[in-house]
């Protein structure tokens, strides 16, 4: 079922990546509102989180704000999650992806995951435990590639 666009924040808006021991910046990304509030709703005391109902949204949001890591839900209308994940590397390949999907069978889901674009694909429903780890090492993952970023730079 889908909903209103929407787009909220609990995070900093500013243009600066997370410290090693900050918490998580994570752009949650999913055309069902009650999907996004569930995502705030658990994840609030972990992450700092923003969320976006639609691709169109989650782009303003990378454009405008820095996240460490990303999940992008695949079945959205308009720009489904494979199509927002390959324009949202080509912006920010230091983030950590992750496509979120209960079409597993999907080969453009797939099909990120061998491309490199994503790093996990999370099944729905997904587990506390299993978005807490795999967002954790994200994180971690997100601030290794921008140190590189860094050096590379510093060059």
């Amino acid at each position: 079922m889908s909903s209103p666009e929407k787009a909220s924040g609990t995070g900093s808006s500013g243009a600066e990546p997370s410290a090693p021991d900050a918490k998580p910046r994570v752009l949650i990304v999913d055309d069902e509102i009650y999907n996004l509030e569930t995502f705030q709703r658990v994840f609030r005391k972990h992450f700092h989180i923003v969320t976006a109902s639609s691709a169109k949204l989650a782009l303003q949001e990378l454009e405008t704000h820095s996240f460490d890591v990303a999940l992008i839900d695949y079945a959205m209308p308009g720009m489904n999650g494979a199509e927002l994940l390959r324009s949202a590397v080509a912006l920010h390949p230091s983030i950590a992806y992750f496509m979120m999907t209960a079409h597993a069978d999907a080969q453009e889901v797939r099909d990120t995951l061998k491309a490199g674009l994503s790093c996990r694909i999370i099944m729905k429903p997904w587990s506390r435990e299993e978005v807490l780890r795999w967002v954790i090492n994200g994180h971690q993952l997100s601030l290794l590639r921008k140190s590189v970023q860094d050096m590379k730079r510093s060059v």
